[in-house]
């Protein structure tokens, strides 16, 4: 239609965000045959953000690592990690980037498959 009358809009009403994302991590207990990095920019909150190391279930803080990684801000590795968003398609849209996309289907498979609800109202 050359004027469509509609537009639609996307408005988010709640958000959730990680805010500890090593002990995020921790809680999902995670298990990968290889260790994966994390390399997260979070703007908010500086101990949040860096490269981590994703290795026997537990998240940690590395300088440098020859690991697989995976970068993006710490919305979208909220999104994905709370199952909101799929890995496919932060990928797409350029909210998450990596090289090895395989390897990190293996940490998707483990994920929540539902999308998170926040139930508690005040």
């Amino acid at each position: 239609m050359p004027e469509p009358q509609y537009e639609a809009r996307v408005v988010p009403y709640m958000q959730a965000r990680i805010v500890n994302l090593p002990a995020f991590v921790q809680a999902l207990d995670i298990m990968l045959p290889t260790e994966v990095v994390f390399n997260v920019t979070d703007e908010t909150a500086p101990w949040n953000g860096g490269r981590f190391e994703l290795r026997g279930g537990e998240l940690t803080r590395v300088v440098q690592s020859e690991a697989p990684a995976i970068t993006g801000s710490i919305q979208a590795f909220t999104q994905w990690l709370m199952g909101y968003r799929s890995l496919d398609n932060l990928l797409l849209t350029g909210d998450l980037t990596t090289a090895d996309a395989k390897t990190f289907s293996l940490l998707q498979a483990q994920l929540p498959k539902q999308k998170p609800v926040l139930a508690d109202y005040f």
